[in-house]
């Protein structure tokens, strides 16, 4: 018996302009930023450069999506099926420094693409998809790492989802850094309240830094990191969601607001609850948190989504590159014939 050889994989591409990257000069230095989190690429270091300034973000994590209690789906109308609010996910890892390098050199860019957002949980029926048995939304996935040659920055995690009986996710962290608070309220509501106002607690801040979980409002994505090579800020976390009432007090229960950086903001809960909105591509935020239910039409969810996170970026800075220009010759000409002699140093042949 034989065997087909194991097939190695195969050496990334060479990254072109505009595809995988764009260049910009401004004072004599060259900006690469890179933005493409389909496959990894190879860059060429430009000739006569030896050393560059760097940024890497990695993706945002995906927030969580909104819980509800499974088990009251079969139950008729106006019983409450309580769920809490989806976390935010954290923001990306960012990376600066300074790293020598070789003209010429090969070195591999992969920017990390945001997470995804974590399902509503639902009774199965309309848009809503059935979810586990116990109503717990779906928990965000981890934004991915940003890699240059050997430097990486991880990805956000992911938000947890909302649960039955109100109890807020858990906030996402961030790889590699402090860790996201989580959710102190567990089961501000009952099964089966007899109001319909009952509100579930909120879900935790997605960050890198711990967030606050007021009782009535989801929590805010922290803040994320100033990187002084672009001017802007990276990695903000995503605010987390709360559940919604079916009839909600006015200017109540919101969702908490995404961190600076670009952190999605939790799922704003006015009118109807919704999903989290995503984070910013290019920053790596975090998404917000979904809405938990506040449905209690039978057999129905209003759950939210949670949002996407915000893709990562790779730059590179370095001093433009000048052609080489061979130094003028000034002074007389020297002529020789096709002997290889000066013209004056001819053997004299009268």
């Amino acid at each position: 018996m034989t065997s087909s050889p194991v097939q190695a994989d195969p050496a990334p591409s060479a990254c072109t302009e505009e595809t995988d990257y764009t260049v910009s000069s401004v004072g004599g230095l060259d900006t690469v930023t890179f933005s493409n989190t389909a496959t990894p690429c190879t860059f060429t270091i430009p000739a006569g450069t030896t050393s560059v300034d760097y940024l890497l973000v990695g993706g945002g994590g995906g927030g969580g999506g909104g819980g509800m209690t499974f088990s009251q789906c079969g139950a008729g109308a106006n019983v409450q099926k309580p769920g809490g609010g989806g976390a935010g996910g954290g923001g990306g890892v960012v990376a600066t420094g300074t790293t020598s390098v070789t003209p010429g050199a090969l070195i591999q860019v992969q920017v990390g693409a945001g997470g995804g957002g974590g399902q509503a949980a639902g009774c199965g029926n309309g848009s809503q998809p059935a979810n586990s048995s116990d109503g717990a939304g779906g928990v965000g996935t981890d934004g991915a790492d940003s890699i240059l040659g050997a430097t990486s920055a991880g990805g956000g995690t992911g938000g947890s989802g909302g649960s039955a009986n109100g109890a807020g996710g858990a906030s996402g962290g961030s790889s590699g850094v402090l860790p996201g608070g989580t959710n102190p309220n567990t089961g501000a509501c009952s099964t089966t309240p007899t109001t319909p106002i009952c509100y579930a607690a909120p879900g935790g801040a997605g960050s890198d830094q711990a967030g606050t979980n007021p009782t009535t409002s989801g929590g805010a994505g922290g803040a994320g990191t100033l990187v002084l090579l672009t001017g802007l800020t990276y990695g903000g976390g995503g605010g987390g969601s709360t559940r919604h009432p079916d009839i909600p007090p006015a200017g109540s229960r919101v969702g908490g607001v995404g961190g600076t950086g670009g952190g999605g903001d939790g799922a704003l809960i006015v009118a109807v609850p919704g999903d989290g909105e995503g984070g910013t591509d290019g920053l790596g935020g975090g998404g917000g948190g979904g809405s938990g239910n506040g449905s209690t039409a039978a057999g129905n969810s209003n759950a939210g989504f949670g949002g996407a996170g915000g893709d990562g970026i790779v730059v590179l800075r370095y001093v433009t590159p000048t052609d080489v220009v061979p130094p003028s010759r000034s002074g007389p000409s020297v002529d020789f014939d096709l002997t290889g002699y000066l013209r004056s140093e001819l053997p004299d042949t009268a």
